[in-house]
Formats: C-alpha cells, sequence, structure tokens
C-alpha cells in the first residue's frame, strides 16, 4: 500500500482503520446500515450512496474531520462530496461540451486525441519530456505558492516548478493516463501530484484555490475554437483573487515573419509569391515597376508597409483555419488556432486582465508553427 499512488477504500468500517494514511484515498459506501449511519451522520434517504475524496496528508477523511458538529437541520452532518457531486461532475465536464456541441465533430475529435496520446505517450515523453524552453521557464519564474499544471503530459513543468519552489503545492492532471504513470514513474516523489483528469473538467480538480495556473501548449487540443471563453472562465473559478494564468497557444498564421533569419524568410518567397505581390504593389502604384527583391530584403528592419505585410502573410503564408486536424503516426491530432487579436478579446471577455503582452515565439523545431504566449491576471 506504501507504493500505491491512489486507494479506493469501500465500506464504512474502513473509515476508521485508514485515519491518517498519507496517500489520496477515494472512500465510498452505502449508507444502509446503523454502522454506516452512525459513523457517516447521514441519512440513507437522502444520502444512500457517497463518495469521498480524502487528499494527502488528511488525518480523516473530507466530510469527517469534525463529526460531533451537527450542521444538517435534523442532527446529520452531510459529507462534502457525494455520488451527486460525480454526477455534477459528468454533466458539467467534457463530456457535457460533447453532447451540447452539434453534429458529431467533437466527439470525433475528442476521441482521436485520447487515441492519439494513448498510443504515443512514452514516444512524446522521449521526444519533448525534457525539453522546456526558455521562454516558457521565464514564464514559470513568475509563479509562486499553489500552482495547477493543465496538461501535464509527463510533468516537465510541475517538476520544474517544483524544484524551483522546493515545495510539492505543485500539482499536475492530464487526460492521458499513459502519460500520467510516465511522469509518476519519472519524478518519484512528486507521484502524488499528479492526476488523471480532463481540462474541461478543471474546476472538479482537487479542491481550494490556486495562486497560478500553467496551460502551456495544452489548450490548443479544444474542441472548439469557441471553447477557449467556457475553459477559461472554468480556470478563473479555481484561481484566487490577482492569481496568475500562463498560456501558450499557436499562432493562426503559420509563423512569425519578423523573427526570422534572412535565408527562412527568403525561403517563403516563391516565384509566385513574389508575382503574386509584385502585382498587388504596382497596382497600388498606379502602375508603377517596383522591383519585388527591394521590398521584401530589408523586412527584419521594418521597412515592409503594413498593407504589403498582411499581402505577404496572405499570399505567402495563408491563415489557418479555427481548428483543423493533423494525421501523424496513423492517428489525427486536432488544433485550435487564434490570431493575437482573437486571444485578446477572449481573455477581456473572460475575467482577466494581460499583465504582460501577448508575445509570438517562433518553434524551436517546426517553422511553420509560432506560439503565442501570455501571462493574465485573475480581476
Amino acid at each position: 500500500m506504501a507504493d500505491a499512488f491512489i486507494v479506493d477504500v469501500r465500506g464504512a468500517r474502513n473509515y476508521e482503520m485508514m485515519q491518517g494514511l498519507k496517500k489520496q484515498m477515494f472512500f465510498g459506501f452505502m449508507v444502509c446500515r446503523d454502522f454506516s449511519v452512525s459513523v457517516s451522520g447521514l441519512s440513507p434517504r437522502d444520502r444512500p450512496l457517497v463518495f469521498i475524496r480524502h487528499l494527502q496528508g488528511e488525518r480523516s477523511f473530507d466530510g469527517f474531520k469534525q463529526r460531533h458538529l451537527r450542521s444538517h437541520p435534523d442532527g446529520y452532518m452531510l459529507a462534502k462530496r457525494t455520488i451527486f457531486d460525480n454526477k455534477a461532475k459528468l454533466e458539467g465536464g467534457h463530456i457535457a461540451q460533447i453532447a451540447k456541441s452539434a453534429g458529431a465533430q467533437p466527439s470525433e475529435r475528442w476521441h482521436a486525441l485520447a487515441k492519439f496520446y494513448s498510443a504515443n505517450a512514452l514516444d512524446f515523453d522521449k521526444k519533448w519530456g525534457g525539453i522546456l524552453e526558455e521562454e516558457v521557464k521565464a514564464y514559470l519564474d513568475k509563479l509562486s505558492g499553489r500552482i495547477l499544471v493543465i496538461g501535464c503530459g509527463s510533468g516537465k513543468e510541475v517538476d520544474y516548478l517544483a524544484e524551483r519552489t522546493r515545495t510539492r503545492t505543485i500539482f499536475g492532471f492530464d487526460f492521458s493516463s499513459e502519460a500520467i504513470l510516465i511522469a509518476r514513474m519519472k519524478y518519484h516523489d512528486l507521484r502524488d501530484n499528479f492526476l488523471v483528469e480532463d481540462m474541461y473538467n478543471v474546476e472538479y480538480v482537487l479542491g481550494g484555490e490556486f495562486d497560478a495556473v500553467v496551460a502551456n501548449a495544452s489548450l490548443l487540443h479544444l474542441l472548439t475554437q469557441d471553447d477557449l471563453t467556457i475553459v477559461l472562465q472554468k480556470i478563473r473559478s479555481r484561481l484566487r483573487d490577482g492569481g496568475l494564468l500562463f498560456v501558450r497557444l499557436i499562432h493562426k498564421v503559420g509563423c512569425a515573419l519578423l523573427d526570422m533569419d534572412d535565408d527562412s524568410f527568403q525561403g517563403l518567397i516563391t516565384p509566385t509569391v513574389k508575382e503574386s505581390l509584385r502585382e498587388y504593389v504596382c497596382s497600388n502604384k498606379k502602375g508603377e515597376f517596383i522591383d519585388v527583391n527591394d521590398l521584401i530584403q530589408p523586412h527584419k528592419s521594418g521597412v515592409l508597409s503594413p498593407h504589403v505585410f498582411q499581402k505577404l502573410l496572405s499570399v505567402a503564408i495563408p491563415l489557418r483555419e479555427e481548428i483543423d486536424g493533423h494525421e501523424e503516426r496513423g492517428e489525427v491530432r486536432w488544433f485550435v488556432y487564434f490570431t493575437p487579436d482573437e486571444l485578446r478579446n477572449i481573455i477581456l471577455a473572460s475575467g482577466y486582465k494581460i499583465r504582460e503582452e501577448i508575445v509570438v515565439h517562433p518553434h524551436r523545431s517546426v517553422p511553420t508553427v509560432s506560439w503565442l504566449s501570455a501571462l493574465l491576471e485573475k480581476v
């Protein structure tokens, strides 16, 4: 039992036996006998089935810490968590989002993502599990206190924050049980800090408020673009007043032109793109001939005018759709995309202020991808 991550306890008699065990436990029993009623203080008519989460290190189960207090009008002290709470979770989490969505697409996307990360958890850990970009570390270094990492995968952000803060109040969850198993094996001292859950159910993860939440490249797997508002509001409900949220998503534009080196930039300018851009510029110059090479060469010095820059974006790197799927290793991963303006508007409408302005970072190994990073504060 000492090596177990979670203990599932059944039967009211075990309540007295299991107090003080320093594990996260789930305690369930039916209120159907005198012993169950006396231990729990519950009425079988009101609460026939009880399901309670006991957090690591608690001396008694949540809801029974002060059994002698009688808060119910009839003298019963009701448990804080019952089977009815689980029902609310299923009705309010990602299952509800899928059910409410038009058509079968969101459901198909969710199952495709689950299948992909189940099959590729180990390979992803080998490829990305040890990589935490410097720009991400810079954001994480601004966070402290009790922190929740959404979509933690194999646990690199949780480990980094725990090492930096020297605390055990850093928790992470992911909907991939395979990824969480890897995290628990890699970071054995933090094994009880990793949980299996879906990001649409963030309001049900652990209890209490957090000083900060991290969503590093996790919300990009939302089922629809509109769901960002829903999930940001759910995250907000878990933050203390003034709490921080670090979020990182993918730019709708395939890459950040002004962040490219000259070779990468010139590689985008195919003859077709050059001709399209030349025609566009000449039409705005009343037929005057323009040397496109002269126009695009000094792109990093900001010589490109805004309208020419936008045209270059449209002909060289068209905007992505709001959501699309990419086939990898025989499976499909779905992504949602945002422009900085779209992201800013959603953030402000969801009850946050932008603590640090949205920044575009090029992907370190995928030249057609740019990150949108922002530090938000609950207001």
